[in-house]
């Protein structure tokens, strides 16, 4: 057993969450439920307008660094008192040189907003090499009149655009999760991160895991076997429900400071900056809902993959002469391990976004889509361990990420049996190697086996069918909380 905490505590972790939130986002709010706040008319405004009244946009950040969840453990790391001599992005702990602005679109976005019939004549590209519309129509340039859903829609992946990337290095804030033993000597210091994603800006998008997952540990047998991680850190890991409840709170000021006469003499509009960043607190809230951000191996059939033997007494050797008394040999098993992680990550969570994007394409293409549209647009009944709207999205958040690891083991065991297995030594197989991997010849084979009656493809359909129901459902809880009252 110790070979295998020794495997898992060496096993950095990739992260991807699911593919494109402005899919998913777009259909959780496309009911009728939502058409007041969806088609509310917003007008553009310039970040300047935000910066100039960061005092009291930002004057939350006071309260949330004091706040202790039931457990006693801090709910807001690394969040200070709004300082003045700080820019808007330091106050926060976002990439210093991230930059917001209006009608902007991120280094992956391929984004379909609610445009109707203006899109049909949009390029398309093929949608087993990149299924994603291009070249936009949309616009949210300032001055311009847009809706809410548009916002919400098109900015619930700004998270992912690179505010929450390279934050350990020395130019950004390299304070960040560290620990020490000894205040006073370097050496004794760690990064309690280290393990949620790497530090290497040669690779900058797994530097962002630790905000965009949450790994809780709970004694529940619902939970317990899944949510063990490695290392054994006191409390909860990772900053997901915290990013989510910063942004509201921003959300929340920014659109009481455009009704408040006292505090905007001037009659400023900062309802799209409001909107916008609600749409970055959704994002992390569908995070958590993804079972791999939530626990730190879906299935503990992961570490095993890699042993080289089918007896289990010679893997068990091979264990110990590898890991035992050699440590670069260790690393490298546990590299495979990540490898293989990495891999049924990726896969998990870009099918079905390749499906949606299928079926909105041709919906005659892609039939079996249509039950993931209406578990995420349709209201529904969710599990009563999940939050209420009036408990904040932060507690939604924790909630939510709780329920997603009820459903770890099952992610993890469907995605073994769903998906073509590695072709090649796991050593080999990293992120660059499956994306060569995952052509379309690979992608029109998971389309054909997901068309299927299989019990893999049953098994898949199922996990995802079970968290896209609460997901859809507390997205649009948070937006109802968080929008302003049109009344």
């Amino acid at each position: 057993m110790k070979f295998i905490f020794l495997l898992l505590i060496l096993i950095p972790i990739q992260s991807f969450a699911w593919s494109h939130h402005n899919r998913l986002t777009q259909v959780a709010i496309s009911g009728n439920t939502m058409d007041d706040i969806r088609n509310q008319k917003i007008v553009v405004t310039d970040f300047s307008n935000v910066v100039k009244n960061a005092a009291y946009i930002l004057q939350d950040l006071k309260t949330l660094k004091t706040l202790k969840d039931n457990k006693g453990y801090l709910m807001y790391e690394d969040i200070n008192d709004y300082n003045p001599s700080l820019s808007f992005n330091e106050n926060i702990k976002i990439n210093r040189n991230y930059i917001y602005q209006a009608n902007y679109s991120g280094p992956s976005s391929y984004f379909l907003n609610l445009c109707g019939a203006k899109c049909q004549n949009v390029e398309r590209v093929s949608y087993v090499s990149a299924p994603y519309i291009v070249n936009s129509p949309f616009e949210d340039k300032v001055g311009q009149t847009v809706t809410a859903g548009d916002i919400l829609v098109k900015y619930v992946d700004e998270p992912d655009w690179g505010m929450d990337q390279l934050l350990f290095n020395s130019d950004q804030y390299p304070e960040i999760g560290k620990v020490c033993k000894n205040v006073n000597d370097p050496t004794t210091c760690e990064n309690k991160y280290a393990k949620m994603g790497a530090a290497d800006n040669k690779d900058p998008v797994p530097t962002q895991a630790f905000r965009h997952m949450y790994w809780q540990w709970d004694w529940d047998y619902h939970y317990f076997v899944q949510s063990i991680r490695l290392p054994m850190t006191h409390g909860p890991l990772g900053q997901a429900p915290a990013r989510a409840g910063l942004f509201a709170a921003l959300s929340k000021r920014a659109f009481e400071f455009t009704r408040s006469a006292e505090a905007n003499p001037q009659k400023l509009n900062l309802d799209y900056w409001g909107y916008r960043f609600l749409a970055n607190a959704l994002h992390y809230l569908e995070d958590v809902s993804q079972p791999y951000h939530s626990t730190q191996t879906a299935t503990k059939k992961f570490i095993t993959m890699a042993f080289p033997g089918k007896d289990k007494a010679e893997s068990r050797k091979t264990i110990y002469d590898n890991c035992g008394l050699n440590i670069l040999g260790c690393a490298m098993f546990s590299l495979e391990v990540q490898h293989v992680l990495t891999y049924y990550h990726f896969a998990f969570e870009d099918y079905i976004a390749r499906l949606l994007e299928k079926y909105f394409l041709n919906a005659a293409d892609a039939p079996e889509a249509k039950e993931f549209i209406d578990t995420l647009s349709i209201p529904s009944i969710v599990d009563d361990r999940l939050a209420k709207s009036k408990e904040g999205i932060y507690i939604q958040t924790t909630n939510l990420a709780l329920y997603a690891i009820s459903q770890a083991s099952q992610a993890g065991q469907s995605s073994l049996e769903f998906f073509p297995g590695i072709p090649s030594t796991y050593l080999q197989f990293d992120g660059n190697a499956s994306k060569i991997y995952m052509d379309d010849k690979y992608w029109n084979s998971v389309f054909q086996k997901g068309q299927t009656n299989s019990k893999e493809k049953q098994d898949y359909f199922s996990v995802v069918h079970t968290m896209y129901s609460p997901m859809g459902s507390e997205v649009r809880a948070a937006i109802k909380a968080g929008a302003p009252n049109l009344n």
